[in-house]
C-alpha cells in the first residue's frame, strides 16, 4: 500500500482551521481596537465651553468595571474607548463675567437604542484614580462634576455593559447651575 503524502491526506485540514480561527480573532480584536473617539481629546475652558465626540464603532464590551471598581482597558487600552480631556485652569478662576461657583461641568452620553448600556468612569491622566462614574442604566447618562475640580488632563473612559457595540455621542459642557435652579423651578411639582 502506498502512503500518500501529509500535503494530500487531510492532515493539513485541523492546522488549516485553527490558522482560519486565530486569523479571524486577531481580526475581530482589530476591529474592537478601532473603538476611538473622534476627537481623541479636546480642552473645556470658559472660552471653550462646550465638547463633543463620538465613537462611531461603540465601546467593546467589558465588564470588569463590575468587579474591580473601575475598568481593565488592557495592556494597549483597547478594551474600551478612552477620550482626553483637559480641564483648563481658567475653570475655576474668576473673572469678569465668570463666577466659577455658579457654573457645573457636565458630562453626557447618549446612543439610539434602549437595550444598550454603556458604563462610564471619568479617571485621572494615569487611569489609576476613579473621579467620578455612571454605571446607571439611563440614557443620556449624565455626570456632574464642579468646578473646583482639580485642573488637567483626565480620561473618560466608556465601556459596553449590555447589548452589542453601537456609535454614541459624549458632550462635556461648562453649564451655568441658575439654569438648572430655573427649570426646577417651572415644574409644577417642585
Amino acid at each position: 500500500m502506498q502512503k500518500k503524502p501529509a500535503f494530500e491526506s487531510g492532515a493539513l485540514i485541523p492546522r488549516i482551521l485553527v490558522a482560519f480561527v486565530l486569523v479571524s480573532v486577531a481580526t475581530w480584536l482589530a476591529v474592537l481596537s478601532l473603538a476611538t473617539p473622534a476627537p481623541p481629546a479636546d480642552t473645556l475652558s470658559p472660552s471653550h465651553p462646550s465638547v463633543a465626540y463620538t465613537d462611531s464603532t461603540g465601546a467593546p464590551p467589558n465588564l470588569t468595571g463590575v468587579a474591580l471598581g473601575k475598568p481593565n482597558c488592557g495592556p494597549t487600552n483597547s478594551l474600551c474607548s478612552i477620550f482626553t480631556l483637559t480641564i483648563d485652569p481658567s475653570i475655576g478662576t474668576p473673572v469678569t463675567g465668570y463666577d466659577p461657583t455658579q457654573y457645573q461641568i457636565k458630562l453626557t452620553w447618549s446612543w439610539q437604542v434602549a437595550t444598550v448600556d454603556y458604563d462610564i468612569w471619568v479617571e485621572n491622566s494615569t487611569m489609576t484614580t476613579v473621579v467620578a462614574q455612571n454605571n446607571s442604566t439611563a440614557d443620556p447618562s449624565v455626570i456632574i462634576l464642579p468646578t473646583t475640580t482639580t485642573p488637567g488632563v483626565y480620561k473618560i473612559v466608556v465601556v459596553l455593559a449590555t447589548g452589542a457595540p453601537i456609535p454614541y455621542t459624549g458632550t462635556i459642557s461648562l453649564e451655568a447651575k441658575l439654569a438648572k435652579q430655573m427649570m426646577r423651578a417651572n415644574l409644577p411639582w417642585e
